[in-house]
């Protein structure tokens, strides 16, 4: 319990900074937007064949539920550690969204201090971005394992087949510049964007065989024409279990970060807003707190859904 109640102490601040966070991303974000940038970024909802389609819906819906049971079970977690009896805990598909839930009991929660209550309110939240973080290191140690960056389509016409560059080819150097990850290959071709280029690119085959492609880049193309993937870090998977890995864990890191920073906002139903609403009360009395409250949510609110783009994910 000693060790538990320090963790949750942990969680108070890691909830307060997702907040900080969230307000952070969204006010640029709706400046963008305000500002009429082309291609500006947006929070865009999970809708199935809109924003999300194809596979994509099946990794992003295991996600969900797998990152809704650990926030649910860490609050219960919490809940337990104070003290307070739980009545249910479950779960069940809304339309086809997995949902968990953890219901204590209300009157005895009632009764707790403001600091017990924020401990269950941020346990959540904070799980979550752990969670997420740990997919990202996941994800990270993967690329530093990776030989390079797989060319999956080349495009027809295009400067990268008119170099003979075809798929299944690894892509290990760009102009003298090693590449191990999809990041480096970007950066190795961004100055290249809007200007005429000469491109040396070596690499190999997946047979093993090394070859070197000069690709000529005209001016009026941003592009070289391929279309890429990150190569295998483990060689002795095949690509039909490694790359189902890869993008579950690709996924399960954006949904629980995602979470992380939308259930530490102020809105209505969720733990920051219950969380703010609580401390407003406690700090500023009844009647005060509850209208500040409610003029933050409906503000949060507001730059939630103005913010939101329903561009697709996958």
């Amino acid at each position: 319990k000693r060790w538990f109640g320090a963790v949750l102490i942990a969680s108070i601040a890691i909830t307060l900074l997702l907040m900080v966070l969230f307000y952070y991303f969204i006010s640029i974000i709706s400046i963008r937007s305000l500002a009429g940038e082309e291609h500006a970024p947006g929070i865009v909802p999970i809708v199935p064949g809109v924003t999300i389609k194809g596979v994509a819906i099946i990794y992003i819906l295991v996600s969900i539920g797998i990152a809704a049971a650990i926030h649910e079970l860490s609050h219960a977690a919490a809940l337990k550690h104070i003290g307070v009896p739980i009545r249910s805990t479950g779960a069940l598909l809304a339309v086809i969204f997995p949902v968990a839930f953890v219901e204590p009991n209300e009157e005895e929660f009632a009764r707790r201090s403001i600091r017990e209550k924020v401990k269950v309110y941020s346990a959540g939240p904070a799980s979550n971005l752990v969670l997420g973080l740990l997919f990202l290191a996941l994800i990270a140690g993967l690329s530093a394992m990776s030989t390079g960056v797989e060319v999956l389509q080349v495009e027809p016409g295009s400067p990268a087949e008119q170099a003979g560059l075809k798929p299944g080819f690894i892509i290990t150097e760009v102009n003298n510049r090693p590449i191990k990850t999809i990041e480096d290959l970007r950066e190795a071709l961004s100055p290249y964007r809007n200007v005429e280029a000469t491109i040396v690119i070596k690499g190999v085959f997946k047979d093993g065989e090394p070859a070197t492609f000069t690709v000529h880049k005209p001016e009026e193309r941003k592009l070289i024409g391929i279309v890429i993937r990150q190569a295998k870090a483990l060689g002795f998977l095949p690509d039909s279990i490694y790359y189902p890995i890869v993008n579950f864990i690709t996924y399960s890191y954006i949904i629980n970060l995602s979470l992380a920073l939308i259930n530490a906002a102020p809105l209505f139903i969720t733990d920051g807003g219950r969380m703010l609403h609580d401390l407003l009360v406690f700090k500023l009395g009844g009647i005060r707190g509850k209208v500040i409250n409610f003029f933050i949510q409906i503000l949060t609110l507001m730059m939630v859904v103005s913010s939101i783009s329903f561009v697709p994910i996958s």
